[in-house]
């Protein structure tokens, strides 16, 4: 059991924060990974826009020996190696260190002093100080016994925490990334998810990279956009390429608007990039190119409320190995031409008792060059549909089907 003790003083402090919404909220990160041996280390990076004080959470607490839910509500199994935390002012001295910060099991909790039940104890330990002040701050997880998975959480106010980066020390490894309670990532000019790692903003986390983001560069990557407030902010997103699966999911009223989206960068057979909006997840964009050459990619819009705009004067090219589906009430919004330089899988279709998807064409013509357009569940309207190209459709399974309106 977990058990978290605060002063009388600290707690009425965290009250009176409530009266701003933003002093109130306690951002997290939730990361996990693995150490190949007994001397790898890893180091989280994390920067204060302002000062924190022992009235506010801050918060570094590992699970993988005890097991138990991190704050992402992810199970961590446990029986993994004893841990110490450390945390360090850029280029400073420590400023606290903690080896076991609970009366049972090997994990840690590191925090200001009368947090963690054990931080008085001979294998205890606290943060030195009651408050700390703005600037750039190092983390660091070691292991006192095996290289063994290893899980940790950072938890600090949203309105001045921001996760920055993450540094190994020999063979250690991140897999899984998850943020949330408006907590921001910033990793500079350009993140690149690979390895079969999994990044996910949660309940209004941003992910910031200036000028690029790709999913699924060499190796598979994973991106989730979940939740209303949620958000990515860069200038291009690359889904999958060489030889490589990238997946994007954004749903549950998240929003996103990325100026430049690339499916299956390279055109390589085996590069593989899918998009997925559900759930009243919405994504603007301008031109969209899925699949090109002999690769394989694929939008899914699924869902009430779910939404693809791209903006006025774009293109969206489907090469032969691409797929548009909109399903039961995902809707497609083009302000520019639709291309295809191959057969065409597009699929606007309704699911049992559902209504069937949308997609509206609001200038330009709907250019097939090969290959039909099917309308799974729905009607079909033509436009100037160009040599083989024909627009047709068939019934859907109990439910409304969709449209296409050119």
């Amino acid at each position: 059991m977990r058990v978290y003790r605060r002063s009388i003083a600290a707690i009425a402090a965290v009250f009176c924060a409530w009266g701003s919404a933003a002093l109130a909220q306690d951002a997290f990160f939730s990361i996990e990974g693995n150490f190949t041996f007994s001397v790898d280390q890893h180091n989280f990076l994390f920067s204060l826009s302002g000062e924190v004080t022992d009235a506010d959470r801050f918060e570094f607490q590992t699970y993988h020996n005890l097991g138990g839910v991190n704050a992402a509500g992810d199970a961590i199994p446990g029986g993994s190696f004893d841990s110490i935390l450390m945390l360090h002012p850029n280029g400073g001295a420590s400023l606290g260190t903690n080896d076991d910060g609970f009366l049972v099991g090997l994990d840690s909790l590191l925090s200001w002093p009368g947090v963690a039940p054990n931080a008085a104890g001979m294998f205890g330990g606290a943060l030195g100080v009651t408050s700390v002040p703005a600037g750039d701050y190092r983390l660091n997880l070691r292991s006192l016994s095996l290289g063994m998975p290893w899980a940790i959480d950072l938890v600090g106010p949203a309105d001045r925490m921001t996760l920055t980066g993450t540094s190994p020390v020999g063979s250690s490894n991140v897999r899984k990334i998850t943020a949330g309670n408006g907590g921001q990532v910033n990793l500079g000019n350009s993140l690149t998810i690979n390895g079969n790692r999994t990044f996910t903003m949660l309940s209004g986390a941003d992910l910031l990279a200036a000028t690029l983001v790709t999913v699924g560069a060499t190796t598979p990557g994973v991106l989730v956009i979940d939740g209303e407030g949620s958000s990515v902010a860069t200038a291009a997103l690359r889904i999958g390429s060489a030889n490589a699966a990238g997946t994007v999911t954004v749903r549950n009223g998240a929003s996103v608007n990325i100026p430049q989206i690339d499916f299956a960068v390279g055109g390589a057979a085996g590069a593989l990039g899918t998009l997925h909006l559900l759930s009243g997840g919405q994504m603007t964009t301008g031109n969209l190119s899925l699949a090109p050459g002999t690769a394989t990619a694929a939008i899914h819009i699924d869902g009430d409320g779910s939404l693809l705009t791209q903006t006025s004067g774009s293109t969206l090219t489907i090469g032969s190995g691409g797929t548009l589906n909109l399903i039961a009430g995902g809707a497609l919004v083009s302000r520019g031409a639709m291309g295809a330089d191959g057969s065409m899988a597009t699929g606007i279709e309704g699911k049992a008792g559902a209504a069937g998807g949308s997609a509206e064409f609001s200038t330009g013509a709907t250019v097939l060059i090969a290959g039909p357009m099917t309308l799974l569940g729905g009607t079909g309207g033509s436009g100037a549909a160009d040599e083989a190209g024909e627009a047709g459709g068939r019934g859907g399974d109990g439910g409304a089907g969709g449209t296409l309106t050119v």
